[in-house]
């Protein structure tokens, strides 16, 4: 028995003995009736005989059941059903997604430590980008490689909404964060990003077969103007810092300084830290503390102690938080953006994850080195894991 996609007009009426009564189904207008093919027809000529009746009005398509596999044929019933909505695909082109943030450790020798199995990013969507009225969704599985950075859209966070989808990205020589001072100076801290990156669009009209629905994800096939890019937080915070470099590149990409803020976002310390200020655990799990101890007399050369750090794979807390910035559309393929967005703007949505580490041990470290003589300031430094970004993060207090 066939789904029907209309109202046929099948009625039960009672008899005198309680009895049901078949009543006929009421096709479309314009439905030819089907013909029965004779006994002893071949299964050729059986099939023709019922590819014969293909009249539907424009936009609908016949469709028949009770085949006839065996003789003599029982009279096959059939139906105009809509034909499935037209899909439609473009792209479109923000100004830049953010990657990660890499946080400074205190120590002016001092480094943290990734490597090429560490995987950073974070869950994300952009529900928000577009009209309430659309069920969004996206896809993966998507593996982009540019240079020493491999890019993949996964579950592997534990991410179950469908409009959602973990960014994974691996340095695939590792990477050494530097530090520069005795204490955290959040001015250093470095926002990656991908300027200008390609999104694919799918859109689906609404129709009996569903509601309207678009589904996006990141083009495995960047082009040539996508790049892999950082900058400090002091060059986004205060423009006149900026290297012209840095700046030029920025302005090619058109990513202005109207957007600096944006980019802010991502770094809830950009703006400036106290000593011993509360780290939101929603934000941030933590990992372990060490103790500074300086240099005990003039120009001694500080040394550093390497620690392994190893972090938890769940995240210990059910409250989650997230980071929501907006990135200018600088390119559109199509009509999708246009009809479907809300604004001319994507609204990028970062999420802490089920996941905050793919193993309790990815060969990840940090080297403290010892403050300088006269030092005076916090006597330790507590480690955490960055629950969005999958990266360290650092804060001083005093024992």
């Amino acid at each position: 028995m066939l789904t029907v996609g209309l109202l046929v007009g099948l009625v039960t009426l009672a008899n005198p003995n309680d009895e049901r009564l078949p009543q006929p189904i009421h096709f479309e207008p314009g439905i030819q009736s089907i013909p029965q093919p004779k006994l002893g027809a071949s299964p050729k000529d059986r099939a023709a005989a019922y590819a014969g009746a293909t009249s539907c009005r424009p936009g609908w398509h016949l469709e028949c059941d009770s085949p006839c596999d065996s003789y003599p044929c029982g009279k096959p019933r059939c139906i105009c059903v809509a034909d499935p909505p037209v899909t439609e695909t473009g792209t479109v082109t923000p100004a830049f997604y953010i990657l990660h943030v890499y946080y400074s450790a205190p120590g002016s020798q001092s480094n943290v430590q990734y490597t090429s199995a560490t995987s950073l990013g974070s869950t994300t969507s952009t529900t928000s980008t577009f009209r309430n009225t659309l069920t969004v969704s996206t896809s993966i599985g998507v593996g982009i490689i540019g240079g020493s950075v491999d890019i993949e859209a996964s579950r592997a966070w534990g991410s179950t909404r469908t409009d959602q989808v973990d960014i994974l990205t691996t340095q695939t020589s590792g990477y050494s964060k530097p530090s520069y001072f005795d204490v955290v100076d959040h001015d250093y801290d470095e926002v990656w990003f991908i300027a200008q990156p390609l999104i694919e669009l799918s859109y689906t009209p609404a129709s009996s077969y569903g509601p309207e629905s678009l589904s996006w994800r990141f083009s495995p096939n960047q082009p040539l103007s996508a790049v892999i890019y950082w900058s400090y937080v002091k060059w986004l915070r205060d423009p006149t810092q900026m290297p012209a470099t840095v700046k030029t590149f920025l302005d090619g990409h058109g990513i202005t300084a109207a957007m600096y803020g944006e980019f802010l976002k991502a770094d809830p310390f950009a703006y400036g830290y106290a000593f011993g200020q509360y780290v939101d655990p929603a934000r941030f799990e933590y990992v372990t503390q060490k103790s500074l101890i300086p240099v005990p007399f003039p120009g001694a050369k500080p040394s550093s102690t390497t620690y392994s750090l190893t972090r938890s794979v769940n995240n210990s807390s059910n409250t989650t938080n997230e980071v929501t910035y907006s990135a200018k559309v600088t390119a559109s393929t199509g009509l999708i953006f246009t009809k479907t967005s809300i604004s001319e703007q994507c609204a990028w949505t970062s999420s802490t994850s089920a996941k905050i580490a793919l193993g309790t041990n990815e060969g990840e470290s940090v080297s403290l080195s010892q403050p300088l003589f006269g030092y005076n300031g916090p006597t330790i430094t507590r480690i955490y894991v960055d629950k969005i970004y999958k990266t360290f993060f650092f804060s001083q207090d005093w024992q």
